[in-house]
């Protein structure tokens, strides 16, 4: 398992996510690219997170790793099913929704569980299958015209992806926005 930049503390805030498969990732990069949004996510940081487990020590990191590496699990399709917002008064982000699908509830489930099994905390928010596109700073959540970019993007053809590997991975908060590193990838299938 790779690390690179570790915290002063001697941790990372970190998640486990499906990295978005292309060509679903160009489409959606070229998707939010069309939307009046100040900060979209970039095409190879587009992903669906599974499980968010924060700030983590060191030590907790290879428990994580070992646990993650046992899991067996199917290749999984992501279908996207419109797009959404979470956040309200005024929305923070604009996601598309994914279909949910049985292979990919069940692989939720399945890290879950194998995180809580090594003594770790997920955080315990009901799975919402999405792919975030863009965030915006509550400064400029009034300015943005949210119903101008649904309306905009209302039958966007995005094609269906299978995500064959899901992975570890670190955030590091930077002024423009989140930057995701990969600690550690585990394929999917067979």
């Amino acid at each position: 398992m790779s690390r690179r930049r570790a915290r002063a503390g001697g941790g990372l805030r970190v998640f486990v996510a499906l990295p978005v498969p292309e060509p679903m990732a160009g489409a959606l990069e070229a998707l939010a690219a069309r939307l009046p949004l100040p900060r979209p996510v970039a095409g190879d940081a587009l992903h669906v997170t599974l499980s968010f487990l924060g700030e983590t020590p060191d030590n907790a990191l290879e428990d994580a790793h070992h646990a993650l590496a046992a899991l067996s699990a199917p290749a999984v399709p992501l279908q996207a099913a419109g797009l959404g917002a979470f956040g309200t008064d005024p929305p923070r982000s604009l996601h598309m929704r994914l279909a949910p699908a049985p292979a990919l509830m069940a692989l939720q489930r399945k890290v879950d569980r194998a995180l809580r099994a090594a003594a770790l905390a997920p955080e315990s928010r009901r799975f919402v299958p999405h792919v975030t596109l863009a965030r915006w700073p509550r400064a400029q959540a009034e300015e943005i015209r949210l119903e101008a970019a649904l309306a905009a993007a209302a039958g966007a053809m995005v094609p269906e992806a299978t995500a064959t590997a899901f992975a570890l991975l670190a955030s590091h908060r930077l002024p423009g926005g989140a930057e995701y590193e990969t600690l550690a990838l585990y394929p999917l299938g067979g």
